[in-house]
C-alpha cells in the first residue's frame, strides 16, 4: 500500500494485545490511516500471547504497510508487552495505544508536532480520550464517566493533576528523556496483584524528574468500551481497586494533605448521595459520587503494601 520514503523514523507506536483481533484490526486501520508522512512513524504490535487470529491479522498490516512490525512477548500483562515495544522503538518518542482503541487520523501528526514546537519541550504528551460504545448507553450512565480528558484548552499538567499524568491508550514518552528502567513496572496491570496503576506510577516517577506534561485535547482516541463496563455494580468496584492501586503506589509523605481534601469533598456531599441513593439509585449522579465514595474506601482499606515491600528489603 505505496512504498517509505527513507525518512529518519521520529515516532514509534506501540500497541499490545492480547486475544482482541477484531479490535485489533479497526485499530491498526486507524493507524495506517494516519495522515503523517509513513516514513516519520512505525507501528509495533505486540503480541502477548493470543491464541486468536491476531498473528494473521498483523501479517496483513505489516505485509501492505513498511512502517508497521510484528513482535511477541511471552510474559504475560500489558507492561511486559509495552516494555518489549519500547525497546524495539527507533523513532525518538515513543506512543502508546491500546489494541481496542481508535486513533482520529492526526492523532500521530499532532503528537510528533507538540514534541516538537511546544516549549519548553514536554517528557510526556497527551490528549483526550473518547468512549464508544456498541450500542445506545442506559439513561442513568453518563458517557463522560469513561471520558478521560483534562480539559478543552492545551496546557501543562500541574498539581495533582500531574501525578495522575495520562491514560495508557493516548500517551506519548519522549524516549531519550524517560530515564525509568523498566518504563512499565511488571508488578503493575492486568495479571499482576494490583490489578493496575502501571500508567499513574509512570507519571509518578517522571514527576520526580521535573518534566513537563503537555495536555492537548485535540490528540484524540476513541475508545471501546465493553458492554460489561456499562454497569453500576462494575463501576463501583472498578473504583474500589483504583483507590486500592492508588495507595499502593502513591501513598507517601507528602502525599497524604491531597487525600485529606479529597475525603473532605466527598464528606461535604455526603447527603446528596445518600438522598440520590434511596430515592433514585440509578442516577448520573449516584453513580458520579458512588464511585469517589468506592475510590476513597478502597484508598483507605488497602494497606500500604509496596512501602512494606521496601521496609522488607532494607
Amino acid at each position: 500500500m505505496g512504498r517509505v520514503e527513507h525518512i529518519s523514523t521520529q515516532l514509534t507506536i506501540v500497541v499490545a494485545t492480547f486475544n482482541r483481533a477484531k479490535l485489533l484490526e479497526l485499530c491498526l486501520k486507524s493507524l495506517e490511516a494516519q495522515t503523517l508522512d509513513r516514513g516519520l512513524y512505525e507501528v509495533i504490535i505486540v503480541d502477548n500471547n493470543s491464541s486468536d487470529n491476531t498473528a494473521k491479522i498483523c501479517e496483513v498490516f505489516t505485509s501492505s504497510n513498511p512502517n508497521f512490525r510484528y513482535t511477541t512477548e511471552v510474559a504475560p500483562g500489558p507492561s511486559n508487552a509495552r516494555n518489549t515495544g519500547w525497546k524495539l522503538a527507533r523513532g525518538n518518542y515513543v506512543a502508546f495505544m491500546d489494541d481496542d482503541g481508535c486513533a482520529h487520523p492526526d492523532w500521530a501528526s499532532k503528537i510528533l508536532t507538540s514534541f516538537e514546537t511546544v516549549s519548553p519541550k514536554p517528557i510526556a504528551i497527551g490528549g483526550k480520550i473518547i468512549p464508544r460504545f456498541e450500542k445506545k448507553t442506559p439513561w442513568w450512565f453518563s458517557p463522560e464517566i469513561e471520558m478521560r480528558s483534562w480539559g478543552e484548552t492545551p496546557h501543562f499538567l500541574t498539581g495533582e493533576v500531574k501525578s495522575h499524568g495520562f491514560a495508557g491508550s493516548n500517551m506519548a514518552l519522549s524516549k531519550t528523556d524517560v530515564l525509568l528502567d523498566p518504563v512499565f513496572s511488571p508488578k503493575l496491570g492486568l495479571n499482576t496483584q494490583i490489578q493496575g496503576g502501571e500508567d499513574t506510577y509512570i507519571f509518578l516517577q517522571l514527576s520526580k524528574q521535573n518534566g513537563d506534561f503537555w495536555y492537548d485535547p485535540d490528540i484524540i482516541v476513541y475508545h471501546w468500551t465493553a458492554p460489561h463496563k456499562i454497569s453500576f455494580v462494575y463501576q463501583i468496584k472498578r473504583s474500589f481497586q483504583s483507590g486500592k492501586t492508588f495507595r499502593f503506589i502513591a501513598d507517601r509523605p507528602g502525599s497524604f494533605p491531597i487525600i485529606l481534601k479529597m475525603i473532605f469533598s466527598i464528606l461535604i456531599r455526603v447527603p446528596i448521595v445518600i438522598f440520590f441513593l434511596l430515592s433514585i439509585f440509578y442516577t448520573q449522579n449516584a453513580l458520579k459520587y458512588g464511585k469517589r465514595i468506592a475510590w476513597l474506601c478502597g484508598f483507605m482499606l488497602s494497606p500500604r503494601q509496596l512501602d512494606q515491600e521496601k521496609e522488607k528489603k532494607d
